[in-house]
């Protein structure tokens, strides 16, 4: 599922993209790591969304390999 999800992901880069998936492969598989079913698909969509924040919020890891700001 991991996979699956960055290999939709189009954007833009200023880093070397495999710099931006590995930072979101890390963050998501931390945030499963050990889990299954239910809990999984919690943790999974709440990580989805605290990247989706990252992303957006200026001088953040995520934010500067996106921007190269």
């Amino acid at each position: 599922m991991i996979l699956k999800t960055l290999k939709k992901a189009a954007l833009r880069f200023s880093a070397p993209p495999h710099e931006y998936r590995d930072a979101v492969f890390d963050c998501l598989l931390g945030a499963t790591r050990g889990l299954s079913g239910r809990a999984y698909k919690k943790a999974y969509r709440a990580e989805l969304e605290a990247i989706r924040v990252e992303e957006g919020t200026v001088g953040s890891a995520l934010h500067r390999l996106l921007t190269n700001r």
